[in-house]
């Protein structure tokens, strides 16, 4: 037993420093779409499968960024709760390893994965987005999170955030860190979202301002 946890902490060590680049048109994203672990169970097991063992303590994405302009941490993201009968968890929570962010809490998605997407507004401090999805709907929503004034807030509107799996999603689609890229200047930001307009889904761009909406972290 005491190799098996040797095993998985050495395996969840791993992770937290892995990193892998992006190259858009406009800037250079680090996305950690590497560090997901599955290290005990994985999504998509049914719930009375005796064979698999699960601990949620186990995180399951991590995600390593300035997220206050002072220092680097890592954004540790766990389930919560019984996983429900379809095979997945709905309810998050992410936190950081050295409590330089507060806690919150993300429900009602199937997550999907944290990507890194740097500094979009120029402020000095890392946003991340993140795909919240019900597992059951081919139209997701793309939702940027920053902290500022102490709170987490969402960076601008999420009606601009959402995804069609026709344009993300699929493996021919574009990249989900895609739907967002810096501008010059700290008030706006770059926006590609899927819109359905005259009778078809189409990708939408478009300069959106910052509005940092509270979001509610219990």
């Amino acid at each position: 037993m005491k190799y098996f946890i040797a095993n998985i902490l050495s395996t969840i060590i791993f992770f937290a420093g892995c990193s892998n680049t992006h190259h858009t048109s406009n800037t250079i994203k680090h996305k950690v779409t590497a560090c997901q672990s599955y290290a005990i169970g994985t999504e998509g097991t049914t719930k009375n499968d005796d064979r698999i063992v699960r601990d949620d303590t186990i995180p399951r994405y991590l995600l390593v960024g300035n997220f206050t302009g002072k220092m680097v941490d890592t954004l540790v993201c766990t389930p919560t709760g019984e996983m429900e009968e379809d095979g997945h968890y709905y309810s998050w929570y992410i936190k950081s390893m050295n409590n330089t962010v507060p806690p919150f809490k993300i429900q009602h998605t199937v997550m999907g994965q944290l990507y890194h997407e740097g500094d979009l507004n120029g402020d000095g401090t890392d946003e991340f987005g993140i795909l919240h999805s019900t597992g059951t709907s081919a139209i997701n929503s793309y939702r940027v999170y920053t902290y500022t004034d102490s709170k987490w807030c969402y960076l601008y509107d999420t009606q601009y955030g959402c995804s069609w799996l026709g344009h993300w999603g699929w493996s021919e689609g574009e990249p989900l860190d895609n739907m967002a890229s810096p501008i010059k200047g700290k008030n706006s930001v770059h926006v590609r979202y899927s819109d359905f307009r005259n009778d078809e889904w189409t990708v939408v761009d478009s300069i959106v301002e910052t509005q940092f909406i509270a979001i509610n972290t219990d």
